[in-house]
């Protein structure tokens, strides 16, 4: 099951004058979108593309009723630049915790290592960590002694007959990504790394390895960010399982292709009129 959060909810939220306008023009329908969009900031780094059709198919409602409660009641910050929103008081919160995780990490270094020669103790993790290697080093004892035996077991003769799987391909020339290992992303923007992010958590693509992830991020380096963006937006929209060449992109590509036809076009007429002149002089 995926690791989950909770972020603290004001009882008396209600009371805000910014909230009970939003009340006042949409109802609890208005404050249901406000507090779902708090949530999708939580799970996203505090930082949404401001791709209101986008939100408005996930929520399920009218895109200009997103852009009125985005926009209107002064409840998110804007970047215009970047075209991302983000939340004050989940700022403010996601630091606090921060904080307090720091704090938290460094009262046990404190509790536990009283000086750099001293010995960690054997609490329940070391203790675990412990018998774990206990359990592998009976294990090689076992391999080693089946082995002089002549004896090889079935997890013995599958790593010796399967290879094992190298972290890049020689072949394409493009790095692959084992489980476990973090992501190389084309865009460095807050919306491009965004708007990803709500593409992995699609139903399609929350169980997609790091190497099928590092694959699409491959395909979308070729778009450009625009592009890229648009790709992901058209991926969600449609439920895609993968990203795919958007229209402008597309479009792009097809400002040389009329002047290939035009020669085409000039190739067959030279070869009509070849053929013309040669039947005349016959």
């Amino acid at each position: 099951m995926k690791e989950t959060f909770y972020f603290s909810h004001d009882y008396n939220a209600r009371n805000d004058s910014k909230i009970k306008k939003l009340i006042f023009k949409h109802g609890l329908l208005g404050y249901g979108i406000y507090w779902a969009l708090i949530e999708e900031l939580y799970n996203n780094a505090n930082a949404l593309p401001m791709n209101y059709e986008m939100i408005a198919f996930d929520l399920r409602t009218e895109v200009s009723i997103i852009e009125n409660v985005i926009n209107d009641f002064n409840l998110f910050q804007i970047d215009i630049n970047e075209f991302i929103f983000s939340s004050e008081s989940v700022s403010k919160r996601l630091e606090q915790r921060n904080e307090k995780s720091f704090k938290a990490k460094q009262s046990a270094l404190k509790r536990w290592k009283p000086d750099a020669n001293a010995l960690q103790p054997q609490n329940e993790g070391n203790a675990i960590k412990e018998s774990k290697v206990k359990e592998t080093k009976g294990k090689e004892r076992k391999g080693l002694k089946e082995s002089k035996l002549g004896i090889l077991s079935n997890d013995n003769l599958k790593s010796m007959v399967e290879p094992s799987m190298t972290p890049e391909s020689s072949a394409k020339g493009k790095k692959m990504v084992k489980k476990g290992e973090s992501l190389v992303f084309p865009f460095k923007s807050q919306a491009f790394l965004a708007a990803f992010d709500i593409l992995k958590a699609e139903k399609k693509w929350i169980k997609k390895s790091s190497a099928a992830l590092q694959a699409s991020l491959n395909k979308l380096a070729a778009f450009g960010e625009a592009g890229a963006i648009e790709s992901i937006n058209d991926a969600i929209s449609g439920a895609y399982q993968g990203v795919f060449a958007p229209k402008s992109f597309q479009q792009q590509n097809q400002i040389n292709k009329p002047q290939q036809k035009i020669n085409a076009f000039e190739e067959a007429k030279k070869i009509l009129n070849n053929d013309s002149n040669n039947n005349n002089a016959d």
